[in-house]
């Protein structure tokens, strides 16, 4: 069963964390002061930041940890939420797991705040498996607010038809 569990940063979820950036497809994708999983205080720093305006997920499989996800509201515009997320083991790639996930949490962020309006990502342009996960979800392209490093996509739920 696809689900999530709380970011519990007072348990092994550091050590979790730091294995995983040391996987290749964390590395390339990932800030470089993280990639590698050597620096536990830039992770520690990284992962605890903003903890009024972020939720920190561990996405499971069965009970199995296989990614880490959340979602932050700090600097996104108004009505928005910002989504992050990775899947941490390479055996779980490819396996529709990060599009089901993302899913799962875009259904619920949207059923748990009123003033959601829209889910945003930003991947690099050139991460091809990523920008395939989002659009399976139903993200789509911004335009308007992607650059050279960044292709801002969002996920827009229209209440009224709730």
């Amino acid at each position: 069963m696809l689900g999530f569990r709380a970011f519990a940063p007072e348990a092994h979820d550091f050590s979790l964390l730091a294995a995983w950036l040391k996987q290749p497809h964390w590395q390339t994708w990932w800030d470089a002061h993280l990639v590698g999983g050597q620096d536990m205080a830039a992770i520690r720093a990284e992962f605890t930041a903003d903890p009024d305006t972020t939720i920190r997920l561990i996405a499971q499989l069965d009970g199995l940890d296989f990614g880490y996800f959340q979602l932050w509201w700090d600097v996104a515009p108004p009505g928005e939420m910002g989504m992050d997320q990775s899947i941490g083991p390479a055996e779980f790639l490819g396996q529709g797991l990060g599009s089901a996930a993302m899913a799962l949490l875009a259904d619920w962020a949207f059923d748990r705040f009123d003033w959601l309006q829209r889910l945003s990502v930003d991947p690099h342009p050139d991460n091809k498996r990523a920008i395939g996960a989002y659009s399976r979800v139903g993200f789509r392209p911004d335009e308007s607010r992607s650059h050279d490093d960044v292709l801002v996509m969002l996920l827009v739920r229209d209440r009224r038809a709730r």
